[in-house]
């Protein structure tokens, strides 16, 4: 994992799994690899301006396949050839609240499948969109660096809202 990480949205190795140019609005607000991502609460994310609910979940994916190459399993549960059950309620019940939840979270979860991960991240996004956090009227934060810089005053004693 440690190697995805430190993947560069503008490398070769990821042109070959973002066919779609998803990493293409998160360039535009700072990020610069896979970590940058990887390392943020997903209300964080949410809250980025221009990465939406869709552009994240894309986002999502596409970790995903970088770090589970084959699709195989994927492409069997889809066709109803594997039946692999996963119990979002369990995951749930582990990771309350579900505020704290990392991108990291999501994606190291055992036995994680991508039916599994779009119910993961659904249930995030919703609580996401029922919490505090959520303005409809304003992202809280412009582009990674003003989150950074928010969550460095949070760590120093403010509320962690962007000036």
């Amino acid at each position: 994992m440690k190697q995805v990480m430190m993947i560069k949205f503008d490398s070769p190795k990821w042109r070959m799994i973002d066919e779609y140019k998803v990493a293409n609005p998160f360039i535009e607000v700072g990020f610069r690899q896979v970590k940058d991502v990887v390392d943020l609460r997903v209300f964080d994310l949410l809250n980025i301006s221009r990465i939406n609910n869709n552009r994240a979940e894309e986002m999502l994916l596409c970790i995903y396949h970088l770090l589970q190459p084959d699709r195989r399993i994927d492409e069997g549960i889809y066709n109803d050839e594997i039946d692999q059950y996963f119990s979002y309620r369990e995951w749930k019940k582990k990771h309350q609240p579900l505020s704290g939840v990392t991108v990291r979270e999501i994606l190291t979860t055992e036995d994680l499948n991508e039916g599994a991960l779009l119910r993961i991240f659904d249930g995030v996004t919703a609580a996401f969109y029922k919490s505090d956090e959520y303005n409809s009227r304003e992202y809280r934060y412009s582009n990674l660096l003003e989150l950074r810089k928010a969550m460095k005053h949070k760590e120093g004693g403010t509320n962690g809202k962007a000036q």
